[in-house]
């Protein structure tokens, strides 16, 4: 630890509530490796509500009581008039560095409204657009999931190249770290229903995950005896998958399960013949990494930030080409070699993504911008 002044840093930590999604895992896990490694600077968690964590003594939680009080609006005061802290980190949200009159530090894990428009509504599209702009110029430091996004951000907004970093996530310790007996197992799958030899894949069902061409490409195998699981919230218009199974003839073969807790997620991933994630467009990747440290051979796509994460532990597709999807999914289905190879190969790749690197670099982060 380096010998620089104590800050006091709030966090935004919303996102780690209810049923968590990618940010969510992505802030819970950077706080708690920030528990671990840094006993030096204050952190003040802004929250609604009450949290059930062991916290450090230089962790305090800050809780809105008066929800009468919009959040931007209570969090904003206390930041910018009050002063609670030194220092704002937004791990998702762009309207408190965009209003921020203090320093700020923001992730960005996408910019997929602005590259991919299509998959998002109008007003949301409008929103972070214009919010955007504004969240860059202004916050110090620009945290990207991955060298892919820090690109990305770099080309929409080149003036702010200077500020943009990549802070590599690290793997889910909820999931990768969980023991599962036979029992366990059992009892999951048959929740769910499953038996025999499945195709798996876990994501929000939006059609930037590039389900509707999965779902084609599952159709052509020549397996009929496997199928084909989906775990997830519903995302932006979500009806689309739904309707093309049944247009298909697949509702019995394909299932959707819902949002899975991480004991359950854990089995799909360690029971599944393959992981199949042929997005179109990602900031980084966390299921997939996910699976490749749980032992599960992937299929992703050969574009934006996946090929970063999977280096060559991974079957890459075309995710536009249905017939390419469909030809690497028969012959994963088919080469056990090929399977075995990536159950191995997967592990390793995962583990070079650490949260121990992700909490260091943080620090020296914070310590560069007062400084």
């Amino acid at each position: 630890m380096s010998s620089q002044k104590k800050l006091q840093i709030l966090i935004d930590i919303r996102s780690t509530f209810g049923k968590k999604t990618g940010i969510g895992y992505y802030l819970e896990n950077l706080l708690s490796e920030l528990m671990r490694v840094d006993k030096r600077n204050q952190y003040i968690l802004a929250s609604n509500d009450s949290l059930d964590w062991q916290l450090p003594e230089n962790f305090t939680l800050m809780v809105r009581n008066a929800k009468i009080v919009p959040w931007h609006i209570w969090l904003w005061w206390n930041f910018n008039i009050k002063r609670c802290a030194d220092i704002l980190f937004s791990p998702s949200s762009l309207i408190e560095p965009a209003f921020a009159l203090r320093k700020t530090l923001l992730t960005i894990h996408d910019i997929s409204p602005i590259k991919c428009p299509q998959f998002h509504t109008l007003k949301r599209r409008f929103l972070f657009r214009v919010l955007l702009r504004i969240a860059l110029k202004k916050t110090s430091i620009i945290f990207a999931d991955s060298e892919y996004s820090r690109q990305e951000i770099v080309e929409y907004l080149p003036e702010v190249a200077q500020k943009v970093v990549v802070l590599y996530p690290g793997l889910n310790s909820e999931r990768t770290k969980t023991k599962i007996s036979a029992q366990q197992r059992d009892k999951v799958l048959k929740k769910f229903g499953i038996t025999g030899d499945f195709i798996f894949y876990l994501g929000v069902i939006d059609p930037r995950k590039n389900l509707e061409n999965l779902v084609r490409a599952f159709r052509e195998i020549s397996n009929r005896e496997v199928r084909l699981v989906l775990a997830g919230q519903k995302g932006w218009f979500y009806e689309k998958i739904f309707n093309l199974v049944e247009e298909l003839n697949l509702s019995n073969r394909v299932l959707f399960l819902g949002y899975v807790s991480d004991q359950e997620a854990v089995v799909l991933y360690q029971s599944c013949k393959l992981f199949a994630c042929p997005s179109l467009y990602e900031g980084f990747g966390f299921p997939v990494l996910e699976a490749m440290a749980l032992g599960a051979p992937v299929l992703t796509s050969n574009r934006t930030s996946l090929t970063e994460v999977v280096d060559d532990c991974a079957v890459l597709v075309n995710p536009e080409s249905v017939t390419d999807i469909a030809q690497k999914l028969e012959m994963m289905l088919s080469d056990k070699n090929l399977l075995e190879s990536l159950r191995q190969k997967g592990p390793v790749q995962a583990s070079k993504f650490s949260w121990e690197k992700s909490a260091s670099s943080f620090i020296s982060r914070i310590d560069e911008i007062i400084n």
